[in-house]
């Protein structure tokens, strides 16, 4: 099984590169904008011109130059813009979709630990019961599963038996590493939360 922990860093990375692709969109903007300045303040010399004084770097003013150096360096970085927005947003596709797979697996594995914890206490609730019951295993049965109803340990596997399949999926790994650790240190079902799940397979039964 995946680290949940693991999962939880993998999440974290996820959300930070999310951010690239609009920031590289500013970058761009902000690089033409200054190219723009920069284009107009020199539009006066002529291309053929510059280009001469560009190459030997001999005749144009050095403020002028500098100018024109700054425009060709924006210029360059706005072209490579495109293809390093687009492997951001490889990079983040192919992180949703392994993080997708790991969210499924972790999940499972928590459902079949909450299936765990609810089988042996009604082993054990039934073992209690079988005086009471007169020695009778399906009385004992019965009253065991009468008695776990509402118990935590069932509500956790019913919890466990809803998935979230909606929303953002860093914000799902979030909820399920909070909730997991909740489980872990025996502590309550917040039915709140469990009715914002989706169901993934049919109710349980004992």
């Amino acid at each position: 099984m995946k680290e949940l922990k693991n999962v939880l860093k993998a999440a974290a990375k996820l959300a930070e590169l999310r951010k690239a692709p609009a920031d590289l969109d500013g970058l761009a903007a902000r690089f033409a904008a200054e190219a723009g300045r920069l284009g107009e303040s020199l539009e006066k010399i002529d291309a053929r011109v510059l280009l001469k004084l560009e190459l030997d770097g001999t005749e144009l003013p050095a403020d002028e130059l500098g100018r024109l150096r700054r425009l060709n360096a924006l210029r360059e970085k706005i072209n490579l813009i495109p293809g390093a927005k687009a492997n951001a947003e490889r990079k983040i596709a192919a992180l949703e979709v392994e993080l997708g797979e790991d969210y499924q697996e972790v999940w499972q594995a928590y459902r079949a630990l909450a299936r765990d914890r609810f089988d042996g206490e009604l082993a054990a609730s039934m073992e209690r019961n079988l005086a009471a019951c007169g020695g009778n295993p399906r009385r004992a049965m019965l009253a065991a599963k009468a008695a776990a109803e509402h118990s935590e340990a069932r509500l956790w596997l019913e919890y466990f038996s809803m998935r979230e399949s909606s929303g953002d999926l860093v914000g799902r790994i979030e909820r399920l590493a909070e909730r997991a650790a909740r489980f872990e240190a025996g502590g309550p079902v917040r039915l709140a939360e469990a009715a914002t799940a989706a169901p993934e397979n049919a109710p349980v039964t004992a």
